[in-house]
């Protein structure tokens, strides 16, 4: 297995991973790639494959994070849901994105301190019990 960031070509592949149980609606599901495409230049996406394999068989999972706002954190917690993936990627299709972009991410990272979001992370196998998947999982 082996790490690295993600590449454009990546994301439709991405997408097929992702847990059914996410729960994106399907006008977001359909977005992914082009706002992920967007989400890679503010924060970490990155790939775990099997370089035996070919592409695009040969990536076994991914995952992505953000770096978000005071303001979108705040309001997240205060109402006490759940899907705080689903509620940003929400947010991002609206047109009202806190996703931090390079210069406030700088900004916060010298003040108080930034607030990091995983929104989430695809496998191609889920069962956990697999070693493949126990070494994707663990990269």
């Amino acid at each position: 297995m082996r790490f690295r960031l993600v590449d454009s070509r990546d994301f439709v592949t991405c997408r097929s991973l992702l847990n059914p149980a996410l729960r994106l609606s399907q006008r977001t599901l359909q977005q992914l790639p082009a706002i992920w495409r967007k989400l890679a230049t503010f924060g970490t996406f990155s790939i775990v494959e099997d370089p035996l394999k070919p592409y695009p068989h040969c990536i076994e999972g991914f995952g992505a994070s953000v770096f978000v706002d005071d303001r979108f954190v705040d309001e997240f917690l205060g109402q006490e849901r759940n899907y705080l993936d689903a509620e940003l990627y929400d947010r991002i299709v609206r047109g009202s994105s806190p996703v931090l972009p390079l210069k406030k991410i700088a900004e916060a990272n010298s003040g108080d301190g930034l607030n990091l979001v995983v929104l989430n992370f695809g496998l191609r196998d889920y069962d956990l019990s697999k070693p493949v998947t126990q070494r994707v999982v663990q990269m």
